[in-house]
Formats: C-alpha cells, structure tokens, sequence
C-alpha cells in the first residue's frame, strides 16, 4: 500500500504538545500514532499518551528513533497498542493502525452492549 491508497483519514501532524491535543479534542481520532517526542518536547507523546488514557482511551500506537532502552521502556507503562521502532516499514505500519482500527470498533460495540447482550 502507498501514502495515496491508505483509506485512513491523517488528522495532523501536530509539532507540539499543544497541538496535538487540539487535534484529539476537536476531531476525535480513533487511533493514536504518537512519537515520543516532538520537537524539542523530549516527552511529548508520552504527556499526551497519559492524557488519552485517562479522558479519551483510544489505542495508541508509538513510533520513536529513541534507543529501546529509553523509548520503549518509557512507553511500555502506558499501555500502547503497540511500539514500532524507526525507521518504519510504511506496510507494517499500516497493519498495525488497521488492527488498532479494528479494535477501538469492536471494543465500542462491546461497551455499548446492555448486560448479558454479549452473550456472556
């Protein structure tokens, strides 16, 4: 798949802390790809990964440059969909934000389900 075919909507990008969380609150994405930093703002995408999971849980799936050491291991604790390292196989990447996709979709019908509907 290019840039050209992907069928997902871009909302972004967003080059500060600020901006992406005009973005979440204005457009409401259903998946978050979130870098670890933005610009010079070291802990960005973990600030705003924090955010999501208290007010606005979608999957979010990282992307950083960082040594493992550093980035995944600060990542980890927030409960990401997922972490991919840079540089970023563009196909992999897009698996991955289709299966996210997939996900928040089917965890929104779950949770709109009245008791017992699911059949558990």
């Amino acid at each position: 798949m290019t840039p050209a075919e992907d069928p997902h909507e871009i909302l972004g990008p967003a080059e500060t802390y600020q901006e992406a969380l005009e973005i979440v609150l204005h457009q409401q994405p259903e998946v978050a790809l979130l870098d670890i930093a933005l610009g010079t703002d070291v802990d960005a995408g973990i600030r705003l990964a924090q955010y999501l999971n208290r007010s606005y849980p979608i999957p979010i799936v990282f992307l950083s440059g960082l040594p493992r050491s550093l980035g995944f291991n600060l990542a980890k604790y927030l409960m990401p969909f997922d972490f991919i390292p840079k540089p970023v196989d563009y196909d992999r990447l897009m698996d991955k934000i289709e299966l996210a996709t997939i996900f928040q979709s089917q965890r929104s019908k779950v949770e709109s389900m009245e008791p017992n509907q699911n059949g558990i």
